[in-house]
């Protein structure tokens, strides 16, 4: 019993001392002392059974308490524990008469509460449990009074005492973030990237072009960030990331991409049926036109990449000086592929217009249409 309300006054105080060592937001990881506290209770309860074991080898032995009976009573040394072992076995050559008399009187000065026999021994024992369950009445209301006033630090300090070797290992840094990640990019173009990698102060940027060797390059961060320019990205590049704590971004792609090209166009133009003119076509350069009025234009051709949107737009004059009048002309695209159909309403210079899906102009573009148009 002793042992058990020291035990437990032990076990009471390493769960008081797990909920004042944790941080309010749970353990750090990469702290050792949840098994700084395990070990200290695996090092108590090693150390009752030891103590347990020499107790029940030793001290508690028929010649030890026998002795302390025999102090207590005022019995004669050997007197008690003889009288036991008369009563266990009789040597050859004594009287059996004799043998119990001897117990009887024993008996007879064994009149003392079956608790003060053993004398000395039960006032060590007795100290060993005052000490025991004062230890244990003082713990185990705390444990509950902290249990009461912060439930949730409760349950983190002591589920770090049920893992901590999980708590022991480094701690998990946030990964690494990088831009801008898989692009298309302009082929021949510097490509600007920015890493962000918290709790890191170098980083090392990995980069392959398509058949050609890795190049790595070690860059310094500010204030967990950093910058690189791959240079001149003509071929299809991979490039990553990696940190000195062995973690690794993503493999991201470069895709160079020709700029947006409209090189392939037919402009055929339909003429009213009056003047008795021929319908005619043209490819990329139309010459300055002469034309009637209610003359009919149709449009098709292919650019480099997919387009979001194609058109006409004039680029002299006041743009709407008659009220109704149209200025400009929408093309459907779809895809690459451009179409449509426009009758020109005023006379002037018109512009194409053509924007990539990625929302960038096109750089080389077929010369304006310079239209006159004849009532």
């Amino acid at each position: 019993m002793a042992l058990g309300l020291w035990v437990g006054a032990a076990l009471a105080g390493a769960l008081a001392l797990a909920w004042l060592g944790v941080a309010p937001e749970g353990w750090r990881q990469g702290t050792s002392a949840p098994l700084l506290i395990d070990m200290l209770v695996v090092g108590t309860l090693v150390s009752a059974w030891l103590v347990h074991r020499r107790l029940t080898e030793s001290w508690l032995r028929e010649p030890n308490v026998a002795r302390n009976i025999e102090r207590e009573v005022g019995m004669a040394p050997g007197v008690h524990r003889g009288s036991l072992e008369l009563a266990r076995a009789l040597p050859p050559g004594v009287s059996r008469g004799l043998a119990d008399r001897a117990a009887q009187d024993a008996l007879g000065r064994l009149q003392a509460e079956q608790r003060s026999l053993a004398g000395r021994m039960t006032h060590e024992v007795g100290r060993w449990m005052r000490r025991g369950g004062l230890g244990l009445g003082l713990l185990m209301p705390l444990v509950v009074v902290l249990t009461v006033v912060a439930p949730g630090r409760s349950l983190m300090a002591w589920a770090g005492l049920a893992r901590p070797f999980e708590l022991m290992a480094g701690p998990t840094l946030p990964a690494l973030v990088v831009t801008p990640g898989t692009v298309e990019v302009r082929r021949g173009s510097d490509v600007p990237m920015q890493v962000s990698a918290p709790g890191r102060t170098t980083v090392t940027v990995h980069w392959q072009a398509a058949g050609d060797v890795a190049l790595e390059e070690l860059i310094e961060l500010d204030g967990d960030r950093g910058s690189f320019v791959l240079r001149s990205v003509t071929a299809r590049t991979e490039y990553w990331v990696q940190a000195p704590d062995g973690a690794m971004s993503p493999r991201y792609t470069l895709q160079p991409v020709d700029p947006l090209l409209v090189g392939d166009l037919t402009v055929r133009i339909s003429f009213p049926p009056h003047p008795g003119r021929s319908p005619e076509e043209y490819g990329v350069v139309v010459p300055p036109l002469r034309i009637p009025v209610r003359s009919v234009f149709s449009f098709e051709g292919q650019a480099s990449r997919p387009l979001l949107s194609a058109g006409l737009e004039r680029i002299d004059g006041e743009a709407g000086s008659e009220a109704g009048t149209e200025v400009g002309a929408e093309i459907n695209v779809n895809g690459r592929r451009f179409e449509g159909r426009w009758t020109p309403r005023v006379s002037g210079i018109y512009e194409w217009r053509f924007t990539g899906v990625d929302g960038e102009p096109a750089e080389i573009l077929p010369p304006p249409l310079v239209l006159t148009l004849v009532p």
